[in-house]
């Protein structure tokens, strides 16, 4: 069987580790199309599943049988935690494969600075490669819906800050735990109960109701308030910079999406998010800033994907 060189990617977070693979020929040259989705790609809530799928891709099984790992890029939000993690990866590939690591190194397609680069989580890391690269000089915000919320911000290629906060699966938690009366609330119920514009679905009638309204009023007003604050920071520097400011004048130039700012939502919360936007970002942002809302749920596999094509890029220049 012709085997096909292939780049395993893998995100482990914090409730779920997910993988990817991209295979080649050696007439690709490696340059397979950033822009292409994943012909495959798993999520898995149990370590144990995990591995197992790795050992059948090192031996080649079912429907990874001509698939022959070279390279190994991933990212972790686990702490030291992600040691053993690799550990028993490599005990499974042995040392023919080639790890990496997602890492901050200077490029031609963002500038980051962060106090403690060390502590800045390699998921938003990967998205950041993911947005940059797709959507260059435009303003963007990076939003991944999961364990924690991270909402993360690029300006004209520079990082330009962001924040994080619980998600719905945790905030849901600590209400259960540190209160005697309040249920536990499955994600299911809350999309049960959707905010909606009609007036019966604006306040809840019932503790499942109201908890699940409450949670979208937190997780949702937040981003509201950050899109926002976005938008004004953008204002600020455009005045600063003596520029003429026009409302519609707030995006950045890009060949695809002149004055666009692009909000990039992944995590596998996100779809709600992104349906509570489509509906309802106009009614509390000017309608005459032009927004682009995305859902893509393998975003920092994909930001693992580039960050691997740049390294190497790199390499072969230096």
């Amino acid at each position: 069987m012709n085997m096909k060189k292939s780049s395993l990617f893998i995100d482990i977070g914090n409730s779920h580790i997910k993988i990817s693979i991209d295979s080649y020929n050696d007439s690709d040259n490696n340059n397979k199309s950033l822009k292409e989705d994943f012909q495959d790609s798993f999520s898995f809530d149990r370590e144990k599943d995990f591995f197992e799928t790795l050992k059948k891709i090192r031996r080649h099984e079912g429907m990874f049988a001509d698939i022959n790992v070279i390279d190994l890029c991933y990212c972790s939000v686990r702490g030291k935690e992600t040691y053993s993690i690799i550990k028993n990866i490599k005990k499974i590939f042995g040392q023919n494969v080639k790890y990496y690591r997602i890492s901050y190194f200077d490029n031609e397609f963002f500038s980051f600075k962060y106090d403690q680069l060390s502590s800045y989580g390699e998921d938003r890391l990967a998205l950041l490669f993911y947005v940059a690269y797709f959507f260059g000089k435009d303003a963007i915000i990076s939003i991944d819906c999961g364990t924690a919320m991270t909402i993360d911000t690029l300006l004209n290629g520079n990082y330009s800050g962001g924040f994080i906060t619980a998600g719905f699966k945790l905030q849901s938690s600590i209400l259960n735990k540190n209160t005697r009366l309040l249920p536990a609330i499955s994600m299911d119920e809350i999309k049960k109960y959707k905010i909606d514009k009609s007036t019966s679905s604006i306040f809840g009638f019932s503790t499942l109701q109201s908890l699940s309204l409450g949670l979208q009023y937190a997780i949702f007003g937040s981003v509201l308030l950050a899109i926002n604050n976005f938008c004004k920071l953008i204002k600020d520097k455009n005045s600063n910079n003596n520029n003429s400011v026009n409302s519609c004048d707030i995006g950045y130039k890009h060949s695809n999406n002149s004055n666009v700012i692009q909000i990039v939502i992944t995590g596998g919360d996100g779809i709600l998010l992104k349906e509570f936007l489509d509906k309802f970002l106009i009614d509390y942002i000017s309608n005459d800033i032009k927004f682009s809302i995305s859902f893509d749920k393998n975003a920092v596999l994909k930001g693992l994907r580039i960050f691997n094509s740049i390294r190497k890029s790199y390499s072969n220049v230096n």
